[in-house]
């Protein structure tokens, strides 16, 4: 099932995103992510990205957008498309498979693919 990180955009704060993560599409006008929108004010959503791991991509995309961030909070001053291109490039990325065992490398063990 996946989940979705959908960038906001405020006019009264111009060149600031905040980006959220939800289990619902906040486009859909119902669930967790619009109610987090309404909570904020109505601002602009300027995209929803669906990802399958929301808090790993949350936690890689903030590492990835520290230098913008704006206080403790999770805004950031950047442009939306930034954002977004980096979002996507870390739900391409995918970690190594593990290495074979030391028995499997010796040849003791039939390699499993």
């Amino acid at each position: 099932m996946s989940e979705f990180i959908t960038c906001l955009s405020d006019p009264t704060r111009p060149g600031q995103i905040e980006l959220i993560a939800s289990r619902d599409d906040p486009r859909l006008e119902r669930g967790e992510g619009f109610a987090m929108i309404r909570e904020r004010g109505w601002p602009t959503i300027e995209w929803t990205l669906p990802v399958v791991d929301c808090a790993r991509t949350m936690q890689a995309l903030a590492k990835e957008l520290r230098h913008k961030r704006v206080g403790r909070s999770a805004s950031y001053n950047c442009h939306p498309m930034h954002a977004r291109g980096k979002a996507i490039t870390l739900t391409t990325l995918r970690p190594a498979p593990p290495r074979p065992g030391l028995l499997a490398r010796l040849g003791f063990r039939r390699r499993t693919a």
